[in-house]
């Protein structure tokens, strides 16, 4: 035991605390004061998506219309219907006419289909609405859906098939389907 007393003992002596002094800097120059200066910085706002204009389409309807501003009584279908000689083919041929002449973005008038009036139709909800609003301002009775029907009684009701099933017009006796006694809508 005596040796490891001496051991620490020669190894306590031999240790020395070791001061170091840091160098010294000098004193730096006194700054220049920062000036701030705040600046906004717009924050850029997404530009509004550009508005097409789609011409403008009515509802497609779930059941055939009631014709608006027409006074006479809507009627259930009875299925009493025949050909018989059109009385408002002239009518519903002016109202097809005058569709085409206000609304022209309804139709490509470039395919004139089979007849060279027989537009190809681009929007067959404003179509079918179209021609309802064109026979009501020739005083007539008028619903649209698969076949239009116009009437100006209710003794009788007149079917027209105005849309092929590629989308052009059918005009002129083709587009006549039936005359249903009494009034089918």
């Amino acid at each position: 035991m005596k040796r490891f007393a001496l051991v620490v003992a020669i190894q306590a002596l031999s240790c020395q605390t070791i001061t170091e002094e840091m160098p010294t800097r000098p004193a730096p120059a006194p700054a220049a004061p920062i000036l701030v200066v705040v600046v906004p910085i717009p924050i850029p706002t997404p530009a509004p998506a550009p508005q097409t204009t789609p011409p403008p389409q009515q509802p497609q309807p779930s059941s055939p219309p009631q014709a608006q501003g027409c006074s006479l009584a809507s009627l259930p279908d009875h299925g009493n219907c025949v050909r018989e000689s059109p009385r408002f083919l002239s009518d519903v041929e002016t109202a097809l006419d005058r569709l085409v002449e206000e609304h022209p973005e309804y139709f490509n008038l470039r395919d004139g289909g089979t007849c060279g009036n027989c537009y190809k139709v681009l929007n067959v909800p404003g179509y079918e609405a179209g021609l309802v609003r064109q026979l009501q301002a020739r005083g007539l009775c008028a619903v649209a859906g698969e076949e239009l029907g116009v009437k100006n009684t209710n003794t009788f009701n007149e079917q027209y098939d105005v849309l092929t099933s590629s989308n052009y017009i059918r005009r002129q006796a083709g587009s006549y389907q039936v005359t249903c006694r009494p009034a089918a809508f």
